[in-house]
């Protein structure tokens, strides 16, 4: 039986225990559908820190502005 997602996505952050992980890494060798859904959130997962990255660059770069005086 294959793992859910919210498991496979758990693994593929790295996140789950190690005794899980291995029974989750065997099935995920052998099965095309939650490999191919373990490779999708780990793409995912790579593309979200590298927003967030760049989002953060971009915030060093905006200068403060200081409010009105009143």
């Amino acid at each position: 039986m294959c793992p859910t997602e919210f498991k496979c996505s758990v693994f593929a952050d790295g996140e789950l225990p190690e005794a899980e992980a291995r029974e989750v890494a065997m099935h995920v060798e052998m099965c095309e559908a939650c490999s191919r859904l373990v490779e999708s959130l780990q793409g995912e997962s790579r593309m979200l820190v590298q927003c967030l990255q760049d989002v953060d660059l971009a915030e060093e770069a905006v200068p403060e502005f200081n409010a009105a005086p009143e």
